[in-house]
């Protein structure tokens, strides 16, 4: 069985829990409109036309819903959330050989995406390879970036600039702390607890495992799936 963190993973936007400008962003942008309404099309995200053709950099800490959000719009412009890459891997062939794929869709199937995961870590030549790239994404298609907000700070090794690279993203940026996001965490977690029949405990101490935990969700799901919130 897979592990919990997994199995409770939100797969559409309305599900995703204490990001509500990031969700409105990619709600607004596949269509939804002012309202941040999401359409009913693909994962949740709204029309796979309208968030395609698109780069999105997302940055926020290790937990707070990066990989998530990533597998939504991925979901919601192709099949699958296709295909997943660490940036140390990414070589200019690497993503030649991603974008030669791009000349028609999948047979059978509605797109590609491909997500870059640990983007600070970059090379200069697949930065530039990128520049190129994502200029000429077709509207079946989508490029993903995440990041933590240390290694956006950092943004490139060799001190790249990034800004031409980012200019061609829409930018996301997770809340990474906060009592808002806590107790938003904190509810989320009791609720799972409960209905896997782990937990027991009051709310107040979902707030401290939200806070030891540094807001990473996955570590707390982790805990709660050793049985640390059983009364």
């Amino acid at each position: 069985m897979a592990q919990l963190c997994e199995r409770v993973r939100p797969r559409r936007l309305e599900d995703v829990v204490g990001q509500p400008k990031a969700v409105k962003t990619i709600q607004f942008i596949g269509g939804g409109g002012a309202n941040g309404n999401s359409i009913a099309d693909g994962a949740g995200g709204g029309d796979p036309v309208k968030l395609g053709g698109r780069a999105f950099w997302l940055a926020g800490l290790s937990g707070t819903g990066k990989t998530t959000l990533a597998r939504i719009i991925g979901e919601t412009v192709a099949d699958e959330w296709s295909e997943e890459i660490d940036a140390g891997e990414c070589t200019v062939k690497a993503i030649k050989d991603w974008e030669a794929k791009l000349r028609c869709k999948p047979l059978g199937g509605r797109g590609w995406s491909l997500t870059v995961n640990e983007s600070h870590g970059l090379r200069k030549d697949a930065v530039r390879q990128f520049l190129v790239t994502l200029e000429r994404l077709p509207s079946y298609a989508c490029v993903i970036f995440t990041t933590t907000n240390e290694g956006q700070q950092s943004l490139f090794d060799d001190c790249i600039d990034a800004s031409p690279l980012m200019s061609r993203c829409t930018v996301l940026q997770l809340e990474s702390k906060g009592s808002a996001l806590e107790l938003a965490f904190a509810v989320h977690l009791r609720g799972i607890a409960d209905c896997e029949g782990l937990g027991g405990k009051p709310i107040g101490d979902y707030v401290q495992l939200v806070r030891l935990n540094k807001f990473n969700l996955r570590a707390c799901l982790q805990a709660i799936e050793s049985g640390e919130m059983i009364l």
